[in-house]
C-alpha cells in the first residue's frame, strides 16, 4: 500500500510538470502562427469547440499518468508510454486548434523513442523502424492517390508523419487497425460536427469539403491499440 501510495504520488508530480509543459509547448506553437495563418481556414473557427480549462487538463492528465506509473512501477517503460502520451497529445490539441502538425514534437518523440529502443529493445529496432516508413508511406500514398484522381487535398503530409511515428511503437503488424480506429471515429464524430453545422450551411456540398483534422484521431486510435497490447487485452482481435 505504502509503494502503491509512493508511485502514485510520483505520478501525479510527473504529470503536472509534464501538464505544464506540453500546455506552454502548444501556446508556444500558436504563438508563431500569425493570426493570418490561423485563419486561413473558415471552417477551423467553427469545429474548435470551447477551450478545455487548464485546470481540469492538468487534473485529468495528471491522475493519468500517476496511474501509468503505479502499473510500471516507474520502470524504463514508464518512462517510454509518457514520451508516447506526451507526443500525441501536443499532436492532436495543436492539429484540432491550428490544423497544423507539430513537426519539432514528431522529430524529438521520434529520436527520443530510437534511444531507447537501442537501450532497451535493441532486437526489435527492425520490427519499429519497419512500422515507422510503412505508417508513413501507407498514409502518403493514400494522400498522393487521392489528390491526384479527386484533384483535392485529403491528408496532408503531417498525418503521415504521425502514423510513422506511432509505428515506431507498434511496429508495423497492427497499423492498419489503428487507421480502422481512426477512420471509424472520425467519420462518426465529424458526421455529427456536419449535421449540427448543416443549420448555418445550407448548402451540403460546401459541407462535404470541410476540412476536420484527422491527427486527433490518429493518436487516439495508437494510444488505444498501444495500451491494449501492453495490458495483454488485445488478443481477442490478433
Amino acid at each position: 500500500m505504502i509503494e502503491t501510495t509512493y508511485y502514485f504520488v510520483c505520478g501525479a508530480i510527473i504529470g503536472i510538470g509534464l501538464g505544464w509543459l506540453i500546455q506552454s509547448w502548444i501556446i508556444s506553437f500558436q504563438f508563431k502562427l500569425s493570426n493570418e495563418e490561423l485563419s486561413n481556414s473558415p471552417e477551423l473557427k467553427n469545429y474548435n469547440t470551447k477551450k478545455i480549462p487548464k485546470w481540469f487538463f492538468l487534473l485529468s492528465f495528471s491522475i493519468f499518468i500517476a496511474i501509468l506509473a503505479v502499473w510500471r512501477q516507474l520502470n524504463p517503460y514508464f518512462l517510454n508510454d509518457i514520451l508516447l502520451v506526451s507526443a500525441l497529445t501536443i499532436i492532436a490539441q495543436i492539429d484540432l486548434k491550428t490544423m497544423y502538425i507539430e513537426g519539432r514534437t514528431i522529430a524529438f518523440a521520434g529520436i527520443m523513442r530510437l534511444a531507447w529502443i537501442i537501450y532497451f529493445e535493441p532486437e526489435g529496432i527492425f520490427n519499429y523502424l519497419a512500422g515507422f516508413f510503412l505508417g508513413a508511406g501507407l498514409l502518403y500514398f493514400i494522400s498522393f492517390f487521392y489528390q491526384t484522381f479527386r484533384n483535392l487535398q485529403g491528408l496532408g503530409d503531417g498525418d503521415a508523419a504521425v502514423l510513422g511515428l506511432i509505428g515506431l511503437w507498434l511496429g508495423w503488424q497492427n497499423l492498419w487497425i489503428v487507421l480502422m480506429i481512426a477512420a471509424l471515429s472520425g467519420i462518426i464524430i465529424s458526421s455529427f460536427y456536419l449535421l449540427k453545422e448543416r443549420q448555418k450551411y445550407q448548402n451540403i456540398l460546401i459541407l462535404l469539403k470541410t476540412r476536420v483534422p484527422f491527427a486527433p484521431f490518429l493518436c487516439f486510435g495508437g494510444l488505444l491499440v498501444y495500451f491494449l497490447e501492453e495490458t495483454n487485452y488485445f488478443y481477442f482481435i490478433q
